[in-house]
């Protein structure tokens, strides 16, 4: 009889701890669905999403609409489609994006001299806000009596800007060349140009630079790390765990401003922002032979150059860089000092108006309407107080 009971309670038990792992089963299941679920709509709902996949989709939905009509050049890399007109919608704006008979972000025709030519990659092109409301517009209505024609190019380093003026803007026959630098990008794109310049690997440029970073990684492609890299639970746990960091390992993914908007931070940005780096690294020397060529076209033109520096939002909100003389913004100034080139320092003044407005879009690298109106106002009495001498 005893060993009757105990077998019935043996039974008993099992039937109860199968139970229980089956309960638990079904518990855990239904998590994992969940949570991969909500995994699932971080590709879909920016606000479910951590900055990094934000800013991706932000930057595909940006690049996308030109990014296989773009017309490749030899000399220039590319131009955009001469009379292109189109709408592009994103999470942080949708705007209308123009360029003129030749390909440049230009509302008006195309004239046959100008007063000053501006030169630069998209944060110059009225990305967001719509050529009309860019700054360079808006500082060619605040100057009476001038012409201004645009130059801007997607992702034009000093070198594309160089061979864009000696192709383009040489006979306009302008008085001031304006120079706009987003060192950000800039000089990374200007060594991906001098590559594809020396070995094109039978690609455009645009299919080039849009496909460097992806083709030299693919050694480290098979490691551990990459095989989770790209995953939305990576991308969590970047922005959860590098904020919280301590000294040069600490990055900011996102920040709120004092005017209630929040910028979000692109890793490689910010990890740009917190680099020191030394003049005789190859993109400096790549850039001080471009700004010497540069340098000499516009004195045989008898044109001034001058310089805008355009901060990424990363290098004054992420990581003062402002304080780092060692920075690469630092290393540009003191080239310019040196060849006593003039230039206008917009780092320290857009990281003041900024107590004020953010100038910056949420996810986007480029500057909003507040941050165009504000740069257009300073660079008008810049130039204008150099016109007056």
């Amino acid at each position: 009889m005893v060993d009757m009971s105990r077998a019935r309670r043996f039974r008993a038990n099992r039937v109860l701890i199968l139970l229980a792992v089956a309960i638990f089963t079904i518990l855990l299941v239904y998590l994992l669905l969940k949570y991969f679920s909500r995994m699932m709509l971080m590709y879909d709902d920016p606000v479910r999403s951590p900055p990094a996949l934000q800013i991706r989709s932000q930057t595909i939905q940006l690049s996308a609409p030109i990014k296989n009509i773009v017309v490749p050049d030899d000399e220039v890399g590319f131009i955009l489609p001469p009379g292109l007109d189109q709408t592009v919608p994103t999470y942080d704006f949708t705007f209308r994006r123009v360029a003129d008979s030749r390909g440049f972000p230009n509302a008006s025709d195309w004239p046959k001299t100008a007063d000053i030519v501006f030169l630069g990659d998209s944060l110059i092109m009225g990305e967001g806000v719509g050529v009309e409301n860019g700054f360079v517009s808006l500082t060619d209505q605040a100057l009476k009596e001038v012409s201004v024609v645009n130059l801007g190019n997607p992702g034009a380093g000093l070198e594309r800007q160089y061979r864009i003026f000696r192709r383009f803007g040489a006979d306009l026959v302008p008085s001031l060349i304006v120079s706009c630098l987003y060192l950000a990008s800039d000089l990374k794109n200007d060594m991906h140009f001098s590559a594809w310049l020396t070995d094109p690997v039978g690609m455009t440029y645009n299919d080039f630079r849009l496909s460097y970073a992806r083709r030299h990684a693919r050694q480290s492609r098979n490691s551990l790390l990459s095989r989770i890299q790209g995953r939305p639970i990576y991308y969590w746990a970047q922005s959860v765990v590098e904020p919280r960091l301590g000294g040069d390992r600490k990055i900011l993914h996102s920040l709120a401003m004092q005017d209630g908007s929040t910028l979000l931070f692109n890793r490689d940005a910010v990890k740009f922002a917190k680099r020191g780096f030394f003049a005789d690294e190859p993109e400096f020397i790549r850039f001080s032979k471009s700004l010497t060529r540069l340098q000499s076209l516009a004195d045989r033109r008898n044109a001034a150059l001058v310089f805008i520096l355009i901060p990424s939002k990363e290098e004054i909100f992420a990581e003062d860089v402002t304080v780092k003389p060692n920075s690469a913004a630092g290393i540009i100034k003191e080239e310019l000092i040196r060849r006593q080139i003039t230039f206008l320092d917009l780092y320290p003044i857009l990281k003041e108006f900024a107590e004020k407005r953010t100038p910056y879009f949420p996810r986007d690298i480029h500057l909003n309407e507040d941050g165009n109106k504000m740069v257009a106002e300073v660079v008008s009495k810049w130039i204008e107080s150099m016109r007056s001498r």
